[in-house]
Order: C-alpha cells, then sequence, then structure tokens
C-alpha cells in the first residue's frame, strides 16, 4: 500500500454542494453501449424526447437513450474518451423537457417481480461502474440460480483522485441504500456489506437499516481510504473477510456482486424513479483549476463545455484525463462527450504531469516490492513483450493482478506494466 498523499501531489480541494451543468446546445452520443453497436431507431430530421430510446440492440438487450429533447442532425464518427472513433448521433436542444425539473411518482419495488427488474435495468441501461462498466441487468441474471449470494457497496472510488462516488454516498445515502437492497432483493442476498471511507462517512441509524433491507444482514465496515488500494475486488474481499473473521468471529463469505455507489443510485433511478441513464455525476478536479467541483452532466455534453463552465484554467494545461489519474485515459480532444461511464475529468499543469517517455527496465524491483499481491510485473511484462523465457507458474501468478495499477506509479521507465499483464491475463 501507499499512502494517498503520496500518490496524489496537488492539493484536493473541499465541494460543499452538487451543480448541474449548462445544457449542451448540441449533444454527442456514441451509438456504442458496453462494446454493442445499436441500431439507430430514429432518422435525420426526427425530433426527440428527453429519455427516449434512439438506437437499440435487441439480440444484446442494449439501448441508447437521448439525454435532451431536440432535433437529430447528424450521424457521424466522433472521438470519445476511451480513445475510439464511435459513429454517434448528434441532438439539438430544443423543446420540453420530460424527467428535467419534473417531480416523479415513485414506485414500490417491492411488489415488481426480478425478472420485472431485470429488463427495467437493461431498458434504462444501467452500468454498474465498480470496475470496468458491465450491464449490471446482466450480472443480476447469472446469479438467478444460486441460492446464497452476497452484495458489496462501496461506497467511495477505487481511484483516490475521484470523489464522485463519495460525494453522492455523502448527499443521497437512501437513495443509494435503497437501490443497494432492491439489487440484493433481486439476487436473493443473505448478507450485505457497505463498505464506506471511515473518515468521511457516518453510518444511517438501526431505524433506516431495518426498513430498507428487512430481513438481510447488513455489515457496515470502515475502510482507511488514506491508503491506496482499497477498492478492488480483492481489496473489498480482503476488507470483509477481516471484518468478519476477526471483528465479528464469524466465517468469512464470497462475493457474489460487487457494485459502486453510482451503480446503486442509478439503479434507484431507474426502478422507483423510472429515469434511464441520461446524465452523469462528475468530478472535476486538477491543479490547472481555481476549485474542484462536482457537476451533475447531461451524457454528451462536450468536455470543453464543463471545462469552460467551471471557470478555465490558472495554469497552463498539460494533460486532461478521464476516469482518474491511475487508470484513466489522457485526451487530446476536448470536443469528447460525457459518456455513460465517466466519473471524472482532472486537468494538470506541467508542474503536477511527469516525463512519460518509456525507456528499459532497469531491474529496480521496485514494482515487484509495492505489489499487493506479491507478483513480479517485470518478469510478466518482458515475457509478454520481449518473449523472455518464464516459468509457468509465474505465468500463471499474473491471474492474481488486481490491477491496481502500484507498479505503474512506481515504475522509473514509465512502463505499461498492469496493462501488459491484462492482456496476459486474458490470453490465459
Amino acid at each position: 500500500m501507499i499512502a494517498v498523499a503520496n500518490l496524489i501531489r496537488y492539493e484536493q480541494k473541499h465541494i460543499d454542494f452538487l451543480e448541474s451543468a449548462y445544457l449542451p446546445h448540441i449533444a454527442t452520443i456514441s451509438l456504442m453501449q458496453d462494446d454493442v453497436y445499436c441500431e439507430p431507431e430514429v432518422s435525420l430530421g426526427d425530433y426527440v424526447q428527453e429519455g427516449q430510446v434512439i438506437a437499440k440492440n435487441s439480440a444484446k438487450n442494449a439501448y441508447i437513450h437521448s439525454s435532451i429533447p431536440g432535433k437529430i442532425i447528424a450521424f457521424q464518427k466522433e472521438s470519445m474518451p476511451n480513445g475510439k472513433k464511435e459513429k454517434a448521433v448528434l441532438i439539438q436542444l430544443e423543446g420540453a423537457f420530460t424527467y428535467l425539473g419534473k417531480t416523479r411518482l415513485n414506485t414500490q419495488w417491492l411488489v415488481i417481480p426480478t425478472s420485472q427488474r431485470i429488463k427495467s435495468l437493461y431498458k434504462a441501461s444501467v452500468l454498474n461502474t465498480f470496475d470496468a462498466p458491465q450491464m449490471l441487468a446482466s450480472q443480476i441474471e447469472k446469479l438467478q440460480n444460486k441460492k446464497t449470494n452476497t452484495l458489496a457497496l462501496r461506497l467511495f472510488n477505487a481511484d483516490p483522485s475521484i470523489a464522485s462516488d463519495l460525494f453522492i454516498s455523502q448527499q443521497y445515502t437512501e437513495e443509494i441504500l435503497e437501490g443497494a437492497s432492491l439489487l440484493a432483493d433481486s439476487i436473493n442476498a443473505k448478507s450485505v456489506f457497505v463498505l464506506y471511507a471511515d473518515a468521511n462517512f457516518i453510518a444511517p441509524n438501526d431505524i433506516l437499516i431495518k426498513k430498507l433491507f428487512r430481513h438481510i444482514d447488513v455489515y457496515f465496515i470502515p475502510v482507511k481510504t488514506q491508503y491506496y488500494p482499497q477498492g478492488t475486488l480483492h481489496d473489498i474481499s480482503e476488507n470483509v473477510e477481516h471484518y468478519m473473521t476477526k471483528e465479528l468471529k464469524k466465517n468469512t463469505v464470497k462475493i457474489s456482486l460487487a457494485i459502486d455507489a453510482i451503480a446503486a443510485f442509478d439503479t434507484y433511478r431507474a426502478i422507483v424513479q423510472n429515469i434511464p441513464l441520461i446524465e452523469r455525476i462528475i468530478h472535476v478536479s486538477g491543479n490547472a483549476f481555481a476549485r474542484d467541483t462536482i457537476l451533475k452532466v447531461k451524457i454528451g455534453t462536450p468536455i470543453q463545455t464543463i471545462l469552460e463552465e467551471v471557470g478555465g484554467f490558472i495554469q497552463k494545461p498539460a494533460k486532461i484525463i478521464v476516469n482518474g489519474l491511475i487508470k484513466g485515459r489522457a485526451i487530446s480532444n476536448i470536443q469528447s462527450p460525457i459518456m455513460s461511464d465517466t466519473k471524472s475529468i482532472t486537468v494538470l499543469s506541467t508542474k503536477n504531469f511527469p516525463d512519460q517517455t518509456q525507456s528499459p527496465c532497469i531491474r529496480c524491483g521496485r514494482c515487484h516490492q509495492i505489489c499487493p499481491v506479491l507478483i513480479q510485473p517485470e518478469k510478466i511484462f518482458q515475457h509478454r513483450i520481449l518473449h523472455f523465457p518464464l516459468s509457468d507458474d509465474a505465468i500463471e501468478s499474473s491471474k492474481l493482478c488486481t490491477e491496481c495499477g502500484l507498479c505503474n506509479m512506481v515504475c522509473p521507465s514509465r512502463l505499461p506494466l498492469y496493462q501488459t499483464i491484462s492482456l496476459l491475463k486474458e490470453e490465459l
């Protein structure tokens, strides 16, 4: 582990409240959903409503929604924050909103059969962004035939440079817990583990927990998020095991489904409020800004619009990074839009952005020393890239990698270690 203070070399500013971003004049919405292409359901010149399904892939249960009301003005390839050029639909803002500013009547989800809940989650395009984005409905479907399931809910971001999950867990605690309760009921979970940042969250009272979760056992587990890593499935499992065996003197359990706060919140909105995934809550930060901001943003909003809204730069930006410093991606086109899996935008000045030039491994051993699962990233890298010989056991050890990215951070040669190990894992 490493102290977050040694990992993030700029001041993370306190954020008091959620702000709504300006509505985009033109929303650029990708026609890809979880690596699945969706066929447009609309034509050039059509008028669409906020939340309307504008594209779908029925075979894969994938749906794309319009985030704003307006007119379809183009279908064209656009650069996305994931580094890909994807076919997108461009919608020009026009007309009345369906959800924005409207009061919603809450649905009593307990009377909804699990099969219908799954369909609603598919239709609303709810993602589980605990790790790599996945369709949440698909994960629930796979657990339907298991008798004993457990749910883990993480109320902080795995990447400590992102604060969106932590923020909404403080602002929308009851909604997130109700979303988690809905999911726990849908997978017949006997236990729910809620992992929270020990210094930034106060567990709710027992009356609320009993009301939301009824017969399900709920355990609130504090996590020392001032250290990294703490948010991978491996870390969450270790925290649960320690709590169960050391604190409660009980047998440990295997986690069936791990979700983040945003997935639980989106579940609540989709099932209880009948709102599809049309906006994101994102953290805008970095030493190039005068302040950090949490914004509610319509999907399809250009990143440039957001950067202008938060007040511009106080230092010359060197890199704009989407989805965190550790595993995020630097973008070159600030017209790239906010996507359904966007959690943050970080802008760093040259002062805080190190030289990224790669050089040959110097065999310093730092990656091995810092690895939380004690594998040897440099040897696996040399085997996969340079074809150096490596024992079968060492190759198999790559499956233990949690992809926390610590090896990359300490590597003086700036080698893509965890990404290479991830590729090898896929090949095994």
